[in-house]
This record gives C-alpha cells, sequence and structure tokens, in this order.
C-alpha cells in the first residue's frame, strides 16, 4: 500500500514538475545564480557558479564572463594572488574586447 502512495507521488510529480530549461540557456542560468550570490556578498557560492560554468561549458556564450567574475570573487573574498592569477589566465583566453577591458581595468585595481 505504501509503495502504492510513493509511485503515485511520483508519477504526479512527473507530469507536474517544470520542464527542464534548454540546454542552451544553461550556462547562461549558472552564470546568472553566480552574479547574484556575488551581489549578496556570498563569494564562495557565486566561485562554485562560475567554475561550474567554465568547466561544464568550456564553449557557452558566458564562459569568458564567468572567468572574469570568478576572478574578482577571489578578490573580494581577499584572495588577491588568485584573482591575478585567475584574471591573467583569462587574459590568454582571447575573450571578446568588452570582457577583455573588464579584466584589463580589474588587473590595474588589484595591482
Amino acid at each position: 500500500a505504501l509503495w502504492l502512495l510513493i509511485y503515485a507521488f511520483w508519477a504526479w510529480w512527473v507530469c507536474h514538475s517544470p520542464p527542464a530549461p534548454p540546454s542552451h540557456l544553461q550556462d547562461n542560468i549558472l552564470f546568472w545564480i553566480g552574479s547574484n550570490y556575488f551581489k549578496l556578498d556570498m563569494y564562495d557560492d557565486a566561485i562554485a557558479q562560475f567554475q561550474s560554468v567554465i568547466e561544464t561549458y568550456p564553449r557557452g556564450n558566458k564562459v569568458h564572463d564567468s572567468r572574469f567574475m570568478l576572478g574578482v570573487s577571489y578578490f573580494k573574498k581577499g584572495d588577491r594572488g588568485r584573482a591575478l592569477d585567475i584574471l591573467e589566465a583569462a587574459l590568454k583566453t582571447n575573450p571578446p574586447g568588452e570582457v577583455r577591458d573588464k579584466i584589463q581595468k580589474q588587473l590595474m585595481e588589484i595591482k
């Protein structure tokens, strides 16, 4: 009887749960979750989200922004050395001009 109740709940959940977001937006979702953690000064959580974008979606449209925000998050967290390493490595990945400018400006601020 209990298994029938569990099965009924599972069947209801499958039918009523929201669909997964489209795959082409999943990196954007992780990036914006990380950005919101950053705005809340929750740097460890932001770092986890940006790192996830970089590792899971290395060719996604948010990978360069995630590298930038990863570096800024480490800087805000107080890890200047790690921030410098990440931002300098990010410049070597040939980011778009707008992101490149943000990285260079941040590097000047940190140094």
